[in-house]
């Protein structure tokens, strides 16, 4: 991050260092939330994110589909599979180098994600990157956006895709992607491939 960007925002040192399994106070992120009732309707409630973080790169998607349901674990089915080929072209491990986290906890099943979901979420969401410390955030898709944007209301991230946005509640910049699953709804076309590919890498920008 040049040194401009970091004045911008008064960001210190990023917490790549820190793993999941070494830091305070993420605990109190896993209340036992009953705000939305999606928890008694899924296999694995209150999802936690998962990932070493060792670039800083905070990824958030919308919510755990049904294979990370059954698995008690984010981003393992198809899109994430996909999200993982495309960072990985770009010489990012998802695992190694990411957090991985969802703007709604508990796999929806077959109900759509809603604003109250979201909104229901957002503490805990709050709650890990202030704990994190990252230094880049890569939102996919619209529910991501609203839940690092609170107010903002759902919108294609077509329009807003390509762009790093500033966050000023948490120091960070914002980079909104399409959902991996648009892009595999729409069969993989080579040119949305290259677009999201060209997307991921000027995020990538601000790490250096």
């Amino acid at each position: 991050m040049t040194t401009e960007k970091a004045f911008l925002f008064n960001i210190g040192p990023v917490g790549r260092a820190a793993s999941l399994h070494t830091r305070s106070g993420l605990g109190r992120a896993k209340s036992g939330c009953e705000l939305c009732g999606l928890h008694t309707r899924c296999k694995s409630p209150r999802m936690e994110p998962h990932g070493n973080g060792k670039l800083g790169i905070y990824i958030i998607g919308q919510s755990p589909g049904m294979t990370e349901d059954d698995e008690g674990r984010q981003f393992i089915g198809e899109s994430g599979e996909f999200l993982e080929k495309r960072l990985a072209s770009q010489g990012i491990s998802i695992d190694e180098d990411c957090w991985l986290d969802n703007a709604v906890q508990c796999c929806p099943g077959k109900r759509k994600v809603d604003a109250k979901h979201i909104r229901a979420c957002h503490p805990r969401v709050v709650k890990h990157i202030e704990t994190f410390k990252p230094s880049l955030i890569l939102a996919l898709g619209a529910e991501a956006m609203q839940s690092i944007f609170q107010g903002l209301p759902l919108a294609p991230v077509m329009s807003m895709r390509g762009r790093l946005i500033p966050s000023h509640e948490f120091g960070v910049w914002v980079a909104p992607l399409l959902h991996p699953s648009y892009v595999l709804r729409q069969g993989e076309p080579k040119d949305l491939i290259k677009l999201y590919n060209r997307d991921i890498k000027h995020a990538l920008e601000v790490l250096d």
